[in-house]
């Protein structure tokens, strides 16, 4: 329940969320329209039919590519576009900070493209309008191809200091709608650095162990890890501990697998450490009824947590935990000594990852770099619109 394991379940929770994204995408007939109940009832707020910033609206649309005219995208349920479907349910803001009215959160949404959005404003009730939108106020100028190169901590982190995930040039080797692949280029082989303490394995996978990987806990030692060689795959690291004693302040909890059974406690004063060629070897020798204080930052919030040891065997630590706030004491045995290699192979290529997730991983980083993963990003485009319905909210009191 320290940070590290923190760390874990909130990237277990991006990841969760992504794929509920796309299961949702999955059944989706287009780009806009199920995105959004129908609310078809919804009143008409009369005496002003002209859209102003801050109204809820229902549109029919076309959308086509401006190169060729040819239609990506419609609400209409006829080869003619002309039987309306289920409108498109836009709260109209160029902010798409700002939420809906509360009543309308459900129904309406800010997500809308930039360009649709400021031409939306001033339009009137039961009007047909025509709308070019650049790229740039599309879907964005480049579309991320194969052969593009950008910079990312996201797939080698270390929760406790972000500063020390590893930032990785990454290179696309391969890019479709439903996932693309990526490799580690430009890895500076003469300098040292931190390891990371979680790494993203096959995000394609089911099984949780196999989409995030733990290292041996090498970060303990920052900057204290060297490339050994580079194969086509992998890049094979080997740490060298900088300190033996005292190698921490503060009690640290050490997490070596995603299990409750896989913890390793760190003690100031009382853990060493000790190496050979091949071996890294942890040692705790707490002394039973000493008590540890440490405070977690939990959302907001701090937690004091008090460690007290209960006992110790010749090779394991049962420890108490009890928290400011509760009376009430959890328990957890840890094994004395510790010990992993010291050599580590690192993935040097990540292969099919979902798109989603890649959405919800990387999206800033290529953002930063002017790409777009979306599949209109490049295009200008044209929208055609029929301003259905006014909902004229932005009199209204939020």
């Amino acid at each position: 329940m320290q940070n590290e394991k923190i760390a874990i379940i909130a990237l277990i929770i991006i990841i969760a969320g992504a794929l509920s994204v796309y299961l949702i995408s999955e059944n989706q007939e287009d780009l806009f329209s199920n995105l959004f109940p129908s609310d078809t009832d919804a009143p008409i707020v009369v005496g002003n039919t002209t859209v102003a910033e801050g109204d809820c609206i229902d549109i029919q649309y076309i959308g086509r590519y401006a190169t060729n005219n040819t239609v990506f995208d419609s609400s209409y349920t006829d080869d003619e576009y002309t039987v309306p479907g289920t409108p498109l349910k836009v709260f109209v803001t160029t902010d798409p900070t700002i939420l809906p009215p509360a009543d309308y959160q459900a129904n309406y949404t800010s997500g809308i493209i930039e360009g649709l959005m400021e031409q939306l404003v001033g339009t009137e009730l039961d009007e047909t309008y025509t709308f070019n939108i650049p790229d740039e106020k599309a879907y964005g100028e480049k579309k991320l191809m194969e052969g593009a190169t950008f910079n990312s901590s996201t797939f080698a982190i270390n929760s406790l200091d972000p500063n020390l995930s590893l930032n990785q040039t990454l290179k696309v080797t391969s890019l479709n709608t439903s996932s693309l692949s990526l490799e580690w280029i430009n890895i500076d082989s003469d300098s040292k650095f931190t390891m990371p303490q979680i790494i993203l394995g096959d995000l394609s996978s089911q099984v949780q162990d196999e989409m995030i990987i733990i290292p041996p806990p090498y970060f303990i030692w920052e900057n204290s890890s060297e490339i050994q060689s580079i194969n086509d795959d992998t890049v094979t690291v080997v740490t060298t501990p900088t300190s033996l004693e005292s190698i921490t302040d503060t009690i640290e909890q050490i997490n070596y697998g995603l299990g409750e059974e896989d913890i390793y406690m760190l003690f100031p004063d009382v853990t060493t450490a000790s190496y050979d060629e091949t071996t890294i070897t942890l040692t705790s020798d707490p002394t039973e009824g000493d008590t540890y204080n440490y405070s977690l930052d939990y959302f907001g919030q701090t937690i004091a947590i008090l460690y007290t040891i209960e006992e110790v065997t010749s090779d394991s630590i049962n420890i108490s935990l009890s928290y400011d706030q509760s009376e009430e004491k959890q328990y957890i045995t840890v094994n004395k000594t510790y010990s992993f290699d010291r050599v580590y192979e690192m993935k040097k290529t990540y292969t099919d990852v979902p798109m989603l997730y890649a959405e919800s991983l990387i999206g800033p980083d290529i953002q930063r770099e002017g790409y777009s993963l979306h599949e209109l990003a490049g295009e200008d485009l044209i929208f055609e619109v029929y301003i259905e319905n006014i909902i004229k909210t932005s009199q209204m009191d939020n």
